[in-house]
């Protein structure tokens, strides 16, 4: 009776575990959750034509940077969810930095112009052969996940 209830128990917690892991493109819970999005996007973003249909909605993967001075690589969490409330739409971001020590997360004021996200610091989002890819200045695309 013992090894039922313990192999039951480790069943359970194996279950557990697994389902803490989904999510967040990449290990871990999402960062980003829909009460996170339930309001009006402040800033919204500025819209030079309207977004392929593929970029709305929530995304994640992890990001592998590279300190150019060092060569040191980093997994960065990255997730965005892309809204349309009334006639404007949102962009809420996260972005967990190398070694966990800033992390950025909000509405942000980018520029949606149909395939491409575009943020002034050098983030880009775009569609390419109906994937979606997070772009960090010199670092190689990483294909991104659907979350929702």
């Amino acid at each position: 009776m013992r090894k039922a209830k313990a192999l039951a128990l480790l069943v359970l917690m194996v279950s557990l575990l697994a389902c803490l892991g989904r999510g967040g493109g990449g290990g871990g819970a999402s960062r980003i959750r829909p009460g996170d999005v339930a309001g009006a996007p402040d800033p919204p973003m500025t819209v030079a034509q309207e977004p392929n249909p593929l970029l709305l909605g929530h995304w994640g993967c992890t990001h592998v940077t590279t300190v150019l001075k060092t060569g040191e690589k980093f997994n960065e969490p990255i997730e965005y969810w892309l809204v349309k409330k009334g006639d404007q739409y949102g962009l809420y971001f996260y972005r967990h930095k190398r070694g966990g020590e800033k992390r950025y997360r909000g509405w942000r004021a980018w520029t949606i112009n149909g395939d491409r996200i575009v943020s002034e610091v050098g983030v880009t989002i775009f569609v390419k052969d109906g994937e979606v890819y997070y772009d960090w200045k010199s670092d190689p695309p990483t294909r991104m996940t659907r979350l929702d």
